[in-house]
């Protein structure tokens, strides 16, 4: 599963060769363009993830990402679907998948200030 079920990555802190990888193009979609950029690349070459936080993410009054659980699981739809041409069925299964690594990773990773 990995990074299908949750994009572990900050786009801050991931690092790739690009003469392993390549260059990577993806679909155009609102949101989750950098989740359809790591979904690429690791299906060229390895993914790993360091023990030590590498950079802080701070959430502020006024980002662009919406409050309605609605709208986050279908920009996740279309991240699956549309950027990585995935079935409906097989999309909404990882729709389903990312929304509950997100859930895990949100209550025993994200530090609460």
């Amino acid at each position: 599963m990995g990074m299908r079920s949750c994009c572990w990555p900050g786009c801050l802190t991931v690092m790739y060769r690009r003469s392993v990888v390549g260059q990577l193009q993806i679909a155009d979609i609102k949101k989750n363009n950098d989740s359809a950029m790591w979904l690429q690349a690791i299906e060229k070459a390895p993914c790993y993830l360091l023990p030590e936080t590498l950079a802080l993410y701070r959430r502020r009054t006024g980002a662009i990402t919406p409050p309605d659980i609605k709208t986050k699981i279908l920009w996740h739809y279309n991240l699956f679907h549309d950027a990585v041409g995935m079935s409906p069925i097989r999309a909404w299964l990882w729709t389903i998948a990312n929304v509950l690594g997100n859930s895990y990773k949100k209550l025993f990773y994200v530090k609460r200030q």
